[in-house]
């Protein structure tokens, strides 16, 4: 209760204290000292709690009302960097070092260069080499400016720089022929300015990691500067309107793509496994991890996945612009240090995401004998082989697997097998433990379920055990905002039915159109319908014992299954 204070505690205890005095001896001073106690008590609390709710009033914006709701129930979006990190084995508690162990984690050295990476070099060589005098870029034209401007958003934290989009936004109309010069000159000397290219990095931890002592657990966010992202956004403009018209991608890939999500990758693993089913076969699949995916990317690699599509030579030397010669600012306790990057794309930044759907497109597009599915989504990617034997499917994987590692390793980039998630799924209840693969001679055995862009898919898809989690983190989330509502301003009925519906359904809609197959069981429908008659108790105030049709009514709810089904059907 962040209204709670210690005069609040101190009045709690001397109105117990006279309660029980007047308790043993019910006395007229007795009693005249536990009425005043207490409604000095009364009185302070009611106050708190005014001021609770004026604190609430004051800091929510029609933008972002939940923000003030995380604040009221001690939850922060951000996990900071402890004071004492493990790097390579040893405690270190001194800043600067600890800044130099971050810079080397997460912004490593490039690797030596072998014979097979000959051709990334040459083709990357040739595309920066190339005369762009015949076709020189296009000037910037006032829609692609205005577009720019108009979708940088203004609570964009600032760069290096210290200029915020929202200052940016405001002073545009004043700067707005000088900055228009800027960009036009810079598309067309193909020239990203060096200032540009020094990024503000924020290391963040990642969630739901158990141990945050190990930088494993953390990832560098490179805040660039607001002036950049206008010039990122007018050269990702054009990239996507060239790789929309020359179908520059795969249609495996489903990071960071319009109209694609995590949903429409969950319905292609399980499309492909249901088919499977259809058949009578088995499927295995390998969900891969790649190492520090964003910042191992190779440039050369990246120039030259532009250079096989005949991407123009001012965009493709607009990006090496870009890639080349940035450097990263960790600033950690009071200390900064300053390191120069060779190697992968900004977290953060506007390009990074298409350059990293280009770098890995190849590897989506890879072809075999036999039936294979691939599905990327940002730097996961899921290999699936279906057969009606099940080793002969492991063994399938096995040799897709291998391919996929030779391939990454011909772009400088390497999995994490301890990450690799190795699952058979089958429409029977099998298990086939003498059945493996090799990842980087790291041996993985089947698992029964995995984890797959936020829905827990089991081997034989009962979702089962998605639907249980999904609910007992719907129902923290419930005790979270029903406890939220009564310390700060008491209960409402119809508040917390507001939150119920825009928090808490939610969480347990997300991406039902996968999974709504759970409804054809007794027991699926069973989890949903006991975790919205807790939710229907909790907004009506009533008994244990009413029933679940009546507590529906009162509180103006759909059944929980017919609205997942309202759902699907919508999408």
């Amino acid at each position: 209760m962040h209204w709670w204070s210690n005069n609040l505690c101190s009045l709690r205890s001397k109105a117990r204290t006279c309660f029980k005095a007047w308790s043993k001896n019910r006395s007229l001073p007795n009693q005249l000292a536990y009425r005043s106690s207490k409604a000095a008590y009364q009185k302070a609390l009611r106050l708190a709690k005014c001021k609770a709710w004026a604190a609430f009033s004051k800091l929510s914006t029609p933008n972002d009302t939940f923000k003030t709701l995380r604040a009221f129930t001690g939850k922060s979006n951000s996990i900071s960097l402890p004071l004492e990190v493990v790097i390579n084995g040893a405690t270190i508690s001194d800043p600067a070092a600890i800044a130099d162990g971050c810079a080397n984690h997460f912004f490593p050295i490039e690797t030596p260069s072998g014979h097979e990476h000959i051709n990334c070099f040459e083709s990357a060589s040739w595309a920066l080499q190339q005369d762009d005098s015949a076709s020189p870029a296009p000037p910037v034209s006032d829609w692609e400016f205005e577009t720019a401007t108009h979708t940088l958003n203004s609570k964009s934290a600032p760069g290096e720089d210290g200029v915020s989009a929202d200052l940016l936004l405001f002073s545009i109309p004043l700067i707005r022929a000088h900055l228009f010069a800027l960009l036009n000159a810079c598309v067309l000397f193909c020239f990203f300015p060096n200032c540009w290219k020094l990024a503000k990095v924020v290391i963040i931890g990642k969630p739901n990691k158990s141990d945050y002592s190990s930088l494993n657990s953390f990832r560098p966010i490179s805040l660039v500067s607001n002036l950049a992202k206008l010039l990122e956004k007018i050269v990702l403009g054009r990239l996507v309107w060239h790789g929309r018209c020359f179908n520059w991608l795969s249609d495996s890939q489903h990071g960071f793509r319009e109209g694609r999500s995590t949903e429409t990758a969950a319905h292609a693993l399980v499309s492909f496994v249901e088919s499977a089913f259809v058949g009578k076969k088995v499927c295995a699949a390998a969900i891969l991890d790649i190492k520090s995916a964003f910042d191992s990317a190779w440039h050369p690699a990246i120039i030259s996945s532009l250079a096989s599509r005949s991407c123009p030579s001012y965009l493709t030397k607009s990006v090496m612009s870009f890639l080349s010669n940035r450097k990263a600012a960790l600033l950690v306790n009071g200390t900064q240090h300053i390191k120069t990057v060779h190697l992968g794309c900004p977290q953060g930044g506007v390009l990074s995401p298409l350059l990293w759907n280009l770098l890995v497109d190849g590897l989506l597009r890879l072809s075999f004998s036999f039936p294979v599915k691939f599905i990327g989504y940002a730097d996961d990617i899921t290999i699936v082989t279906s057969h009606k034997d099940p080793a002969i499917a492991a063994q399938n994987l096995q040799i897709v697997c291998d391919t996929v590692v030779k391939w990454l390793a011909s772009r400088k980039l390497f999995l994490n097998p301890l990450k690799t998630v190795f699952v058979l799924f089958s429409p029977k209840l099998s298990v086939w433990p003498n059945l493996q693969i090799l990842i980087n001679d790291v041996v993985i055995r089947p698992s029964q379920s995995v984890t797959f862009l936020g829905f827990i898919v089991d081997a034989n898809l009962k979702w089962k055990e998605h639907v249980k989690t999904k609910c007992l983190s719907a129902k923290r989330a419930l005790f979270a905002a029903n406890s939220c509502l009564r310390q700060s301003f008491g209960f409402d009925s119809q508040r917390l039915r507001f939150l119920y519906l825009t928090t808490v359904e939610p969480i347990l809609t997300y991406g039902c159109s996968v999974w709504i197959s759970v409804l054809n069981t007794k027991a699926g429908t069973k989890m949903l319908r006991s975790f919205q008659r807790l939710a229907t108790r909790f907004i009506t105030r009533s008994f244990k014992t009413a029933p679940t049709e009546a507590l529906l009514v009162l509180a103006n709810l759909l059944p929980l299954d017919l609205q997942l089904l309202k759902t699907t059907g919508l999408r």
